[in-house]
Parts: structure tokens; sequence; C-alpha cells
């Protein structure tokens, strides 16, 4: 059964149920009033007609020729209406009632009672009242009858009145019940044709909320849901693009060396060359050779990186930059670059290789965009004492600002058109990345286009004193 079907049921059978239980109540406990009211007022003019009867019955009895019956056929008519009286043996003796059928004398006769009981005769209904009066040493039964049919005629216009009112306010609640009820399940029924259009890829749906309720809360939280999974989505097929351009690119990176090898190798084998010949062959396999083997360690560093714990060292920034700038002068020499180095001294924790690694890639970045001068600065984190910033800023050609968020990808290469050097495959920040995340940190690139790039890496403190070197 469907939600909507279940909430009309439901909503219908309390309306119903409300309904009729309040009708019944009201209409039962206004009967039993009318009732109890009637049969009060009669026992009232009961007694003050018993009062005159028994009076004038004794004013009679004076005159001692009279006897009681003849005093009882006396009485006023007015105060013996609807009456009938009765001897000690339950003989009638008067009775001002010319059709009746009740007879309680023999179910009630007792002289210290008095008894009454409400009558259904015909459809009519009366209020039977049986009580004694004793005259001068008689005893005499009397029994008044008084119409109530008024009372239960009310109460049966009563009942016909409240089932019109009944089943007019039940359709009007129905019709209610079936707008408020619709209104309710319209925004879940938006919902699950938003999340079956979701399912089949349509994944910017949203659904129009302007509601605080439960209801509005839901829809809020389904947006939420909504942009979270476009955001995967998106994140899972740029993953999926990227993983496509990584094979390209691999396969583009593998393909120049290999025909080097395969051509100079075929060359050297079908043909005779002088040593001359037969050396720059050799050297071309050879650096080729050396070519493959860097790129293929460097992908394995990229596999290694994210499977591997590493344990970090404290060591002294100042001469762990100095030492590994020391290492790479030739290199520094040869491309005629200019490093200077601005850092105060603190001791971090790095992993000495990784981090080696990591800044030699940043220079060899730097190197590729032409740079003349490279600036390494560090210091204490303005924004989070307990971590120590590093900067590596170049004034090559920079990088455009719709590249900075892809240039840390494998193989993705600012410069498309960049003939393929010796090991260059467009790897060296995507091994910096994973190195700096490694140390707890995201590599931050800020570039301008003939204006240079400068690196951000953050390392964990270990402490030292503070002291300033350049």
């Amino acid at each position: 059964m469907k939600l909507f079907a279940k909430i009309f049921l439901c909503a219908s059978f309390l309306i119903s149920l409300s309904l009729l239980v309040s009708g019944y109540l009201l209409i039962t406990n206004s009967f039993s009033n009318s009732v109890e009211r009637e049969i009060g007022h009669v026992l009232d003019q009961y007694h003050l007609q018993r009062f005159q009867i028994q009076g004038n019955i004794l004013l009679s009895l004076e005159n001692e020729e009279v006897t009681i019956s003849q005093a009882i056929d006396m009485l006023d008519l007015e105060i013996t209406n609807n009456s009938i009286f009765y001897d000690a043996n339950g003989l009638e003796l008067f009775s001002a009632l010319t059709d009746y059928r009740y007879n309680p004398f023999s179910e009630h006769m007792d002289e210290h009672n008095l008894f009454y009981q409400v009558v259904e005769v015909d459809g009519n209904y009366y209020i039977y009242v049986f009580g004694s009066i004793t005259v001068k040493g008689y005893l005499i039964y009397f029994l008044n009858i008084r119409d109530i049919t008024t009372v239960f005629n009310v109460h049966d216009q009563m009942v016909s009145y409240f089932t019109h009112i009944y089943f007019g306010a039940l359709l009007i609640s129905m019709l209610i019940v079936v707008i408020l009820t619709y209104m309710l399940i319209r925004p879940l029924r938006q919902m699950n044709d938003m999340a079956a259009q979701i399912a089949d890829g349509s994944y910017d749906i949203r659904i129009p909320n302007n509601s605080k309720d439960e209801i509005g809360q839901l829809a809020s939280s389904f947006n939420s849901m909504s942009d979270a999974i476009e955001d995967k989505m998106y994140e899972l097929e740029r993953n999926a693009e990227q993983k496509e351009e990584f094979v390209a690119n691999f396969a583009h990176e593998l393909k120049t060396p290999l025909t080097s090898v395969i051509g100079y190798a075929d060359m050297l084998y079908q043909r005779d060359f002088t040593p001359e010949q037969v050396k720059t062959a050799a050297s071309y396999i050879f650096y080729e050779g050396l070519r493959l083997e860097s790129l293929s360690m460097k992908l394995l560093d990229l596999i290694i990186l994210g499977k591997q714990d590493f344990i970090l060292e404290q060591v002294s920034v100042n001469d762990t930059i100095r030492h590994i700038i020391e290492s790479i002068q030739p290199l520094i020499q040869d491309n005629k670059i200019g490093i200077m180095l601005n850092l105060d001294e603190k001791e971090v924790l790095i992993e000495y290789d990784l981090f080696k690694t990591l800044i030699l890639n940043l220079i060899d970045n730097a190197i590729k965009a032409e740079a003349t001068k490279i600036q390494i600065t560090g210091k204490s984190s303005l924004h989070r004492k307990s971590m120590y910033s590093i900067a590596v800023k170049d004034d090559g050609k920079g990088i455009p600002k719709s590249e900075l968020s892809r240039i840390t990808e494998a193989f993705y290469k600012v410069d498309k058109s960049r003939k393929n050097e010796s090991g260059r495959a467009g790897l060296g920040l995507a091994l910096a990345s994973k190195i700096s995340l490694i140390h707890g940190s995201k590599l931050r690139i800020e570039s301008k286009i003939n204006h240079g790039t400068t690196v951000f890496i953050d390392l964990k403190q270990g402490g030292l004193d503070d002291r300033k070197t350049s």
C-alpha cells in the first residue's frame, strides 16, 4: 500500500472515529440530562399532587357519610389528571385514563417506598410514578403517568441531525485530508522522481525547497546528497580521465626511446658500421635506456610512496638544504643558476631522501622553466606555530593559472609542444606532491606568466634555538 493511501485511510479513520465518539457522547449526555430533568420535574409534580389529594380527601372524609371512593371521586379533575388510584388490595378505585396497559401494583406495592419507571407504549414514552397515601387509616396507592415522548423525539431529531452533519463533515474532512496528504506527499514524490533521474545520470537535479519543517530538512539533505554525488561523480570522471591520460602519456613516453633503441639495434644487427658509427649508435641506445630506467624508477617511486610508511627524523633545515644544494653544484654551474638561501634556523621532521628528492625536483622544474635565479626561504608559519614554511621561488616562464590545478598530475606538461628530454617525463611535481603529503602537507603553487613560480611546503617543527642564517 502506498504512503498516500496509508495516510488517507489513517486520517479518515481517526476523523470518523473522533466524530462518532464525540457525537455519541454529546447526544447521549444531552439526552440523559433531559430525561433526568424530566423525571425530576415529574417527581416534584407528583409530590405536590400527592399533598393536594391527601388534603382534599381529608376534608371530604370529615363527613362521616362519605366513603373513601366517594372522596376520591370528589377530587378536582386538575388534581387527578393522568392518575389512577388503587385500594390496599390492588383494586382500582378511580382512573383518569381511559386506556392504559401498565399496572405496577403487583410488582411494586410498598407503602413506604416511591417507585418510578420510564415505559414505552406503542412508540410513546411515559414516566410511571407509583406511591401510597394514608388518610385516616385508609391506605391508597396512587399511580401518576406523564408523557415524555417529546424528550425522545428530540433525541431522535438530534441523532438524525448529527447523522447529516457527520457525513457532511466526514466528506469535507476527507477532501481536506486528500489535499493535505497530496501536499505532504508531493515533495516525497519529487524526491523519488529525482532519485530515479539521478540514477539515470542526471546529477544536477535539485529539489526546490522553501519549507523549514521535517520535509524541508529532508529536501535539504537530499540536495546535499545530490551535491555530494555530483562532486563524487565528477571526481570519478576526472580520475578516469586522468587514468586514460596517464596510460596515453605513459605509452607516448615509452614510444620514443623504444623506437630509438629498436631502430639503432636493428641497424647494428643488419649492417656493418665503422667503430665510430657503432659507438654513436650504442650511445643512443645507452641514453635511451637510461631514460627508460629513469622513467620506470619514478613510476615505481610514485606507486611505492602511496603504499609505504616512512619515519620522519628531526634535522636542521638549514644544514639539510645547504647539503642538498652542494650535491648539485655541477648542475647549477652548467645551467648558470644563482641560488639564494634565506632560512630561519629550525629543526624540522623529514624523511631525508624523500625531502631531497622533493627539493631537487622543484629546482629541476625551475631549470626547465628557464629560470636564472632560485630563492629558497624558510620561516615559522604565521598561521600555525608548529609548522615551518619553505618557499622555492624562481624567475622562470611561469605557469598559466588554468594549468595550476593539474600540474601535479603524472605526465602532465604545461608546454605540450616541448620536446621530451632524457628522464623528463612530467613526473617531477607528481613525486613532489606525494612526498609533501607524506610530510603532512600539501604543495601550494603560485605562478604568473613571465614572472616565475613559487612553491610552498609546510613541515612540522622539531624545536631548536631561533637563529637566522642566509
